[in-house]
């Protein structure tokens, strides 16, 4: 991927849905076997990393740290890019080791578009 690369990571609900055997227990419709929030069992974490010229490049997630960040999207990223993502700290330490430049953007402060070309809309939609 070249040019503006966007990155984030996305959750999708566990799901053993067709399996012959449950490594968990069951529950019942609509529910969290964890409660209330996001229990850790109950969603598996996706990167999505994509440019504008729509190459995409997704993999789930064991841990979110910056040495599997690196490890997953070094080789994936040229050097000159640009990546656009959301203030997660590892993706900070990530393009630092990569030593590509980094646009940081935060949509709960009102963020969502940084010096007219900088977003992640295209990779969370």
């Amino acid at each position: 991927m070249s040019g503006i690369v966007e990155i984030d990571e996305t959750l999708f609900r566990y799901s053993e849905k067709g399996s012959r055997t449950l490594s968990r227990k069951a529950h019942k419709r609509g529910g969290d076997c964890a409660g209330r929030g996001r229990g850790k069992g109950d969603w598996v974490a996706v990167l999505v990393a994509r440019d504008r010229n729509k190459q995409v490049f997704d993999e789930c997630l064991d841990s979110a740290d910056s040495v599997t960040l690196l490890g997953l999207l070094e080789n994936k990223i040229a050097a000159d890019s640009v990546v656009c993502s959301d203030g997660f700290l590892s993706y900070l330490k990530m393009t630092q080791d990569m030593k590509v430049e980094h646009k940081i953007l935060n949509a709960s402060h009102g963020k969502r578009v940084k010096e007219g070309v900088f977003h992640i809309q295209n990779v969370n939609a």
